[in-house]
């Protein structure tokens, strides 16, 4: 082993951007023939880090009759920009047996690491995700029911892995309760049509402890079989115990003040029942006395009329006019008192002509005189 390379082909030139004829050399190329005004580059510094290191270890494996394989990043391929390779060396045999080189396979995996880091990059970035939404994970075979669960899908009911294995599709099935099984095995089918882009169920799981939790089941068929039959399916389990049982406290309370309102609206309808009857009651009561009242003035008038001057008669007619008005004020009340069961008709009033008749219903001529009324109207807001 003389450490010249006789063998440098197209693929490692274009590789490494060093043609063969810098490469393959007479005597021993590695230590002793000048390259840019230093040393002509060795294999090793081409493809390892730690070129003299890696090269005595490549050395010595062949000579013992081993091959090595291993992957390494470079620091001179493409011009001068790194690169990931996978080296493999093997030993050369002469006829006798006797090892006389060695023969080095570099195969370029720079596109292969890269999507391997890529892909752990991604997987990092999921589990945490899943680690910030402290969510369950489930893988389903649809068609062998294998499955696969994390850790935390085990958790939510208070198991572990091992406490729950051998698991499939037959562990959810035991684990759920049994009407929300059939709730979810209608939404799966849906999905499956293609009716829902995804599954998505609200269910209750048995816990350990004996208690029922509620977890938010979603998931979605990532793969097919040829003939349309949905193959791998993935999704997520989140535990919605606490906020089920808020929205049960709630719907629980929104019931007890639906109920308070029918009990308070039957005391109220009970109460203005019995306001109805006593207004009817106080009405009749009053109304008799006020017809009484009317009736005398009117006869008075009528017997006694001249004799009782401008003065009396005025007197007569307020008493007339004020006594019909507690009737209407009466009526009124009465009608106010069925609010709720009757339809009340509003209708505008003018009020110069309303407060014009008090004015003249309470005063006599004489004191009409002596005051100055008007009404003042305001311009409109």
């Amino acid at each position: 082993l003389d450490k010249r390379i006789i063998i440098w082909n197209k693929a490692i030139e274009e590789m490494t951007g060093i043609p063969a004829a810098e490469m393959i050399s007479q005597g021993d190329y590695a230590y002793t023939v000048p390259f840019y005004g230093e040393r002509r580059p060795q294999l090793m510094d081409l493809v390892f880090e730690d070129s003299e290191e890696t090269a005595a270890r490549y050395l010595a494996i062949t000579r013992q009759g081993d091959t090595l394989t291993t992957e390494v990043f470079c620091n001179a391929l493409h011009s001068g920009k790194g690169a990931w390779v996978m080296a493999k060396a093997a030993p050369l045999y002469d006829a006798s047996g006797r090892i006389i080189g060695a023969i080095e396979i570099i195969r370029d995996i720079t596109s292969i690491k890269r999507t391997e880091d890529d892909l752990r990059q991604e997987r990092q970035r999921l589990e945490g995700i899943l680690s910030g939404t402290n969510a369950g994970t489930w893988e389903w075979n649809v068609q062998t029911g294998e499955t696969v669960f994390n850790e935390r899908w085990a958790e939510i009911i208070g198991y572990t892995m091992n406490e729950l294995s051998p698991v499939s599709i037959e562990t959810w099935k035991r684990l759920c309760h049994p009407e929300d099984l059939k709730i979810s095995g209608e939404l799966l089918e849906r999905h499956f049509r293609g009716e829902l882009d995804y599954y998505a169920c609200e269910a209750r799981m048995l816990h350990k402890s004996g208690d029922w939790v509620w977890v938010l089941d979603r998931g979605r068929v990532i793969t097919w079989t040829d003939d349309g039959k949905p193959l791998m399916m993935m999704g997520t389990h989140q535990d919605i115990t606490e906020r089920r049982k808020a929205e049960d406290e709630i719907r629980r309370l929104n019931e007890e003040l639906e109920q308070r309102v029918i009990e308070r609206t039957a005391q109220l309808e009970a109460s203005n029942k019995e306001l109805e009857a006593f207004s009817y009651s106080v009405s009749h009561d009053l109304r008799a006395p006020l017809r009484a009242i009317d009736g005398y003035i009117g006869i008075l008038l009528e017997d006694f009329g001249p004799r009782l001057g401008d003065e009396g008669k005025h007197a007569c007619s307020v008493v007339s006019k004020n006594a019909r008005r507690i009737g209407k004020l009466i009526d009124d009340l009465l009608a106010f008192s069925r609010v709720g069961r009757a339809d009340l008709q509003f209708s505008p009033i003018d009020m110069e002509d309303l407060v014009n008749s008090t004015f003249l219903d309470l005063t006599t001529p004489e004191d009409r005189e002596r005051i100055d009324f008007h009404v003042a109207h305001l311009p409109p807001a």
